[in-house]
């Protein structure tokens, strides 16, 4: 056994951790002696404004109190110790060091004895968006090359982790989106239909970065010569600009993707959109609308993508799944439509004087709100790393792994070209470096005549009532649980309970959606029937559409 979970509420160290007292029965253990720098310590959380406080060492207990202060600043806030040598935790817990320290329900321990384990576990263990790394100075001198690659793992897999939870845990959310966006497929194309049909066609992935400012001019020489892909941000860049994108992207399922792009000019050009997309950034764009696979909205939107027989494989697999951005869907789908070479501009992901996009590209309530927020997101925060140029810049979480993706993208599709052509920011290795005033590309096709035969071709066959049958036989199925659980709640006790919980996870409903709530809280309980009746309100409203 490698690994200890926490158990909150029980004071004392080997109450709260019982598995340590086992091994110290058993293993013979190394005396431990080294200076802990309070100093040091305090300085490096004193201005940190985060959820959790990952304290790689967990020392001797000197520096308790440093850190019983700074969490005192904040109700909110926990400390999680990342220890993997256990000599270190049985000398602190034999000299009732720890007991003091874990009194408290706010400080935590993640260990391993494996510590290249340490980052993965404590991501699952203490899921936050708003959490920071540090060290105790005597780790740091002994193992500093391990500690970097600690943060850097434990920072870029809490980004993930958290956002699997958000998602698990405001899935009735994700479900709307979905519903209604399925709803509206009688009238949409496959882009998937479109594979192969624009085979070594130039594409260029624009991004909203800074630098794109200095690439507009000649961008607009390459209009009818190349395809102009853009997603999210960097449509409302090109729009004021006067370009329009030959195929817009949008993903994301929160409010502020259509909050940003009711910004735009003219949205329409054929839009390409997953499951998750809210339904009022979808109903912006007034041009044709392609629906793409990207298997990110679990067992339901697998389920309704089949029994509509919808053709196609997911454009992302588990290696794009670290970033999930509108820029890898883009990038994807250039590469289902056989571009070559695909060109990245305006893809900064980077600050620029403090700027992350273009001017005017976030709304100024956004930008209200941001400066209100004082923790901050893990995925925002800054870093500094190696730019284009050979010269370090200030990017943040979120652009180191989408950099990461785009390389491994590019490595996985040796056959086509890859070329950066962004001015500015961060590195993105393996992909060639061009000058955009290099590119040159004579030839000049009816590329939005073409894409318009193609969307044509590429229509989905689906009628109304197709598109209907599934949503209301999974509405009859919610209807089904909620009867059971109301019999059930009336007499949980009656003999028949134990039908009715099985009848209950038989269905469809359980199976797509219901089986994960189970798993964190019970289905047959007043907050389960709540579930229950707000995924039927859902279905209800859309099928009375």
């Amino acid at each position: 056994m490698d690994q200890q979970a926490t158990s909150l509420g029980v004071k004392g160290f080997f109450d709260r951790y019982p598995y340590f007292s086992f091994l110290m029965s058993i293993y013979s253990l190394k005396d431990v002696h080294f200076e802990e720098d309070v100093l040091y310590l305090a300085n490096e959380i004193k201005d940190l404004h985060v959820s959790v406080l990952f304290v790689y060492g967990i020392g001797l207990g000197k520096c308790h109190d440093i850190l019983k202060n700074w969490l005192d600043q904040d109700p909110l806030r926990q400390v999680v110790f990342l220890e993997h040598d256990f000599s270190v935790i049985s000398k602190g817990a034999l000299e009732g060091v720890l007991d003091q320290i874990f009194a408290s329900e706010r400080f935590h321990l993640c260990f391993s004895e494996s510590k290249n384990d340490l980052a993965e576990l404590a991501a699952i263990q203490f899921a936050s968006h708003s959490i920071e790394v540090v060290c105790q100075k005597k780790y740091k001198e002994i193992d500093g090359a391990f500690f970097k690659r600690l943060k850097s793992n434990l920072m870029r897999l809490s980004v993930l982790s958290f956002a699997k939870v958000q998602e698990k845990m405001h899935y009735h959310h994700l479900f709307k989106n979905m519903v209604s966006n399925f709803a509206s497929l009688e009238k949409a194309f496959n882009v998937h239909k479109m594979e192969g049909s624009f085979k070594n066609c130039a594409a260029f992935i624009v991004g909203a970065g800074p630098s794109l400012a200095q690439a507009i001019p000649k961008l607009k020489s390459f209009e009818e010569k190349a395809l102009i892909l853009a997603g999210g941000s960097s449509i409302i860049a090109l729009a004021k600009s006067g370009i329009e994108a030959d195929l817009g992207f949008a993903i994301d399922p929160n409010r502020e993707e259509y909050t940003r792009l009711k910004q735009a000019h003219f949205l329409s050009m054929p839009l390409i959109f997953g499951s998750r997309l809210q339904k009022d950034a979808r109903e912006i764009f007034a041009g044709a609308k392609g629906y793409v696979k990207t298997a990110t909205g679990g067992p339901f939107e697998a389920w309704m993508e089949e029994v509509l027989n919808i053709e196609g494989n997911s454009l992302l697999g588990i290696e794009d799944y670290e970033a999930l951005s509108v820029t890898i869907i883009a990038v994807k789908t250039a590469l289902l439509l056989g571009a070559n070479p695909i060109i990245f501009v305006g893809m900064d992901l980077a600050y620029q004087n403090k700027e992350r996009y273009l001017p005017g590209i976030l709304p100024k309530t956004t930008l209200a709100l941001e400066k209100d927020i004082v923790d901050q997101r893990t995925s925002e925060a800054s870093i500094r790393k190696k730019g284009r140029k050979g010269k370090f810049v200030e990017t943040a979480y979120k652009w180191v792994m989408e950099s990461r993706c785009l390389s491994n993208i590019a490595k996985m599709h040796p056959q086509t070209r890859f070329i950066d052509a962004t001015e500015e920011g961060l590195l993105i290795k393996g992909i060639e470096m061009v000058s955009l005033d290099q590119i040159e590309l004579s030839s000049s096709y009816p590329l939005k005549a073409k894409i318009h035969k193609e969307i044509e071709e590429a229509k989905l066959s689906l009628t109304k009532k197709q598109i209907y049958e599934p949503l209301e036989r999974l509405k009859q199925s919610f209807e089904n649980v909620k009867n059971c659980i109301e019999e059930i709640l009336l007499d949980p006790l009656m003999p028949k309970s134990i039908v009715l919980e099985l009848d209950i996870k038989s269905e469809i409903a359980y199976e797509l959606i219901l089986c994960h709530f189970d798993h964190h809280s019970p289905i047959i309980s007043e907050e389960g029937k709540h579930i229950v009746n707000t995924y039927l309100e859902t279905l209800c409203l859309q099928l009375m559409d």
